[in-house]
């Protein structure tokens, strides 16, 4: 007697598309030796004049999706909300002495209107 195997082709969980892949956390942080730095891409006259590029371990902080397994889902999710108002303004603005501008339009007379032109309708043509 056969048994019965399983469709795997209609998609979904049983789905041989189906990925899930691992968290990522990324690589720890170096403190970087500015004198090494300084010595990328120059010919140096004596090999062991080489300063390390790298001098230890820097400050370590959370990487990749370990941050994002630990924050709150939603709109807004793990978010700071500053209260309304936040960037006020602190005593009075600066006011300069500037002279007021004169009107120049003025000069040109008073605003009139451009004559419309004559139209002509679809029937009146030749």
């Amino acid at each position: 007697m056969a048994k019965h195997q399983t469709i795997r082709s209609g998609g979904g969980i049983t789905s041989n598309k189906l990925v899930r892949p691992p968290v990522k956390t990324g690589a720890p942080s170096n403190k970087v030796n500015p004198g090494g730095v300084d010595q990328l891409g120059q010919k140096m006259a004596v090999k062991t004049a080489f300063e390390p590029l790298y001098v230890g371990k820097g400050a370590q902080a959370p990487l990749g999706n370990a941050v994002a397994a630990s924050t709150v889902c939603g709109p807004g999710g793990s978010r700071t909300i500053m209260r309304s108002g936040s960037q006020a303004q602190h005593g009075a603005p600066v006011r300069s002495d500037q002279p007021q501008g004169r009107d120049m339009l003025s000069q040109f007379g008073p605003e009139s209107r451009r004559p419309s032109s004559s139209k002509i309708s679809r029937s009146q043509e030749p």
